[in-house]
């Protein structure tokens, strides 16, 4: 990077100011922050590294402003800094939202991210990974506050709200850093596991998703914090398996497959695996399987639990189980 036309600042926390003044010191550039915020950063920064701060912008919460040819909205959001923000960019008539560290999802702050191209939001922790997390318990409650940090069930309940939801953006980026869940192996993808069931209750599955969309979106994907780059899926592997009970063994199969879902949910490499049965046809049942790799699949075929399902499948099954991947090109048994 050669240019840098401006700093634009949410609050003063340690992990948002930390780089400020090694940025500040190869680039002279102004900075955009609230008069509170400024106070706040110059009362932790080291007194050399303030005398970098000298090109100062104070900001406002609902007062545009611009940074070149970029027009940013701020707006206010709960979270336990002294005057806290997220932003909204427009160019060349493109939206990109960034909202990231607040405790819960206000009316105003779904408003702003209503009609954005790109939307980064903030998907923090697993509830009940916190819970028994190291972190002492007064951590724990700042972090589960109302001012603390957006869990990833209040994400996905977010997602699957039509009314504060628009489901507009062509890509959504969770941002992740309780450390947790970043560190653990399936920690990664618990956003993604809980948002994802959401997002397609909504029809917000993108082009890799749209042959099961209920009100397709194919302009859009979904993105999660381990997988920006390519096209945003790595080496992710998504499966619909269609079976038929026989005549007279539709409760005995239900039972089976029911009794596969959490063990298979707690593989390392499972994403998400829900069960479905047909209303119109009882003995119909469907499985929406998402994994990390074609490897991790694998595995989950050499699990006893689903050996045991397919030794019994003769006796419950009409046919051989059918496995689609997402774009209905068949790849089992016809």
């Amino acid at each position: 990077m050669d240019r840098l036309d401006g700093i634009v600042i949410s609050h003063e926390h340690s992990d948002h100011i930390g780089g400020l003044a090694q940025v500040l010191g190869q680039w002279r550039t102004t900075v955009y922050l609230t008069a509170a915020t400024c106070s706040e950063v110059k009362r932790v920064l080291p007194e050399s590294s303030q005398k970098r701060l000298n090109q100062v912008q104070h900001i406002r919460a609902g007062h545009r402003f611009n940074v070149g040819d970029i027009e940013v909205s701020p707006f206010s959001i709960p979270h336990d800094a002294v005057d806290p923000l997220a932003f909204t960019f427009r160019a060349n008539g493109t939206k990109v939202a960034i909202v990231t560290d607040l405790g819960y999802l206000p009316e105003l702050v779904k408003y702003h991210l209503r009609e954005s191209d790109c939307l980064m939001l903030e998907s923090n922790h697993d509830l009940e990974m916190l819970k028994v997390g190291p972190y002492p318990w007064h951590v724990k409650q700042r972090v589960m506050s109302r001012t603390g940090h957006l869990s990833n069930h209040t994400v996905s309940e977010f997602l699957a709200d039509a009314e504060g939801f628009d489901a507009h953006a062509r890509y959504v980026v969770l941002a992740a850093s309780f450390r947790e869940q970043q560190q653990s192996r399936r920690g990664p993808h618990l956003g993604r596991r809980s948002a994802w069931p959401a997002s397609r209750r909504r029809g917000f599955l993108g082009r890799t998703y749209r042959g099961l969309a209920r009100h397709p979106a194919p302009h859009s994907r979904f993105i999660s914090q381990t997988f920006i780059s390519g096209d945003g899926m790595s080496d992710q592997l998504t499966l619909i398996v269609r079976v038929k009970a026989k005549p007279g063994q539709e409760a005995r199969l239900l039972r089976e497959l029911k009794g596969m879902l959490a063990p298979t949910r707690a593989e390392a490499g499972c994403i998400n695996y829900e069960l479905h049965q047909s209303q119109s046809d009882p003995a119909l049942f469907a499985l929406y399987e998402n994994w990390v790799s074609q490897a991790a699949l694998d595995a989950h075929f050499e699990t006893p639990y689903l050996k045991a399902v397919f030794k019994a499948s003769s006796g419950t099954c009409g046919r051989s189980p059918r496995n689609y991947k997402m774009d209905d090109r068949e790849i089992g048994n016809e």
